[in-house]
């Protein structure tokens, strides 16, 4: 059998292969192609490999499986884009005094005093606290083996805080640590500033390249007036099977692909042909789904219904499109799996010589 689920916590080809990798390890699977820009994937799976086992090797890698695969995915993109948007304004706010203070402070050649310490640590620590994200996200994916660039910009920033913490208590207590009289916050805060502004323009291009595909998704249509016992009762599309009578008022899509049986109207096909003028309607003819009736009452009879229409099978093959990868691409994905791995192993082997 094959299915989609909506993955969470992807945001680059690291996450990509870890996905793939961490899937296609259950025994059972497959394939498994997983869709960035739209954040799910599709697996192949015999019929005995349970979502629950599929969901627990993801949450260990780091990641949410969610069963449901929502088709209109337009307004959580927006709203990813006005978190990091609003991330992004509230660390750039921070960001740029504490870099001004900090080299400001080592163009002069001043002394550190305990106030300037102090304000450079407030200033860090909040930057961290809105970006407390990455460290969640990288340091789970860190306990469970499997690093990611989240784990990289965690540590990273980390390393500089926890050194300037250090060396704060040593300077304005006058310990005397060895190898602690620096202040690196605003390498710290700087870096999140950096990373932050690319997770914001990263999904601003994310929505970019799907809005096609949120266009179509919007133009599908969610319901229907279906025949049942002499009465028009609307209900899902899902739900109208082949050979149901519906009825199809002016100003509203139509649900199924079929064909007229009673009335003559205009209809709006552009959602399928483009064509921008309306094509007559009488009785005979067939009718498209997503397209949208225009002046007079049509009664139709349903042919194809579900993934069997001509709407679906355009959003099939968008969906399948973006699937698909160059070879190119295949060999990227497989340097990102083992990048964080070695950046890691050289960062020890710089502290270890």
């Amino acid at each position: 059998t094959q299915k989609i689920y909506r993955v969470e916590g992807m945001h680059c080809a690291g996450c990509v292969a870890s996905v793939e990798k961490s899937l296609l390890a259950v025994d059972g699977v497959q394939s498994a192609v997983v869709n960035l820009p739209l954040e799910n994937v599709r697996i192949e799976k015999n019929s005995r490999v349970s979502f629950k086992e599929l969901q627990d090797v993801l949450q260990t890698a780091g990641y949410t499986l969610e069963e449901e695969q929502s088709k209109d995915l337009s307004k959580q993109k927006e709203k990813d884009i006005h978190l990091w948007k609003q991330r992004f304004i509230w660390v750039g706010l921070l960001g740029f005094p504490l870099l001004i203070f900090a080299m400001w402070e080592m163009i002069e050649g001043g002394i550190l005093t305990s106030k300037s310490i102090i304000f450079q640590f407030c200033l860090t620590t909040f930057i961290i606290y809105i970006s407390r994200h990455f460290y969640i996200n990288g340091l789970a994916a860190l306990i469970y083996r499997n690093p990611n660039m989240n784990s990289l910009v965690a540590l990273g920033t980390g390393a500089a805080y926890v050194y300037s913490l250090i060396s704060s208590i040593n300077i304005m207590n006058s310990l005397g640590i060895s190898g602690f009289e620096k202040l690196y916050f605003e390498s710290a805060g700087v870096i999140l500033v950096f990373i932050t502004m690319g997770r914001y323009l990263e999904a601003r291009a994310k929505n970019q390249t799907t809005r096609a595909l949120f266009n179509l998704f919007n133009h599908v249509p969610r319901t229907g007036l279906v025949k049942k016992d002499d009465k028009w009762l609307e209900v899902s599309v899902k739900d109208i099977q082949k050979g149901d009578q519906i009825m199809v008022k002016p100003g509203r899509r139509v649900p199924v692909d079929g064909v007229v049986i009673d009335g003559s109207s205009y209809v709006d096909e552009s959602a399928i042909t483009g064509e921008p003028v309306p094509v007559e309607k009488t009785s005979g003819d067939t009718l498209t789904g997503a397209s949208i009736n225009t002046t007079g009452m049509l009664i139709m009879e349903a042919v194809q219904v579900g993934e069997n229409t001509i709407f679906s099978r355009i959003i099939q093959m968008v969906e399948d499109a973006q699937d698909s990868k160059a070879p190119i691409q295949s060999l990227a994905d497989r340097l990102a799996a083992v990048f964080v791995p070695i950046v890691m192993g050289l960062a020890i082997l710089s502290m270890t010589g």
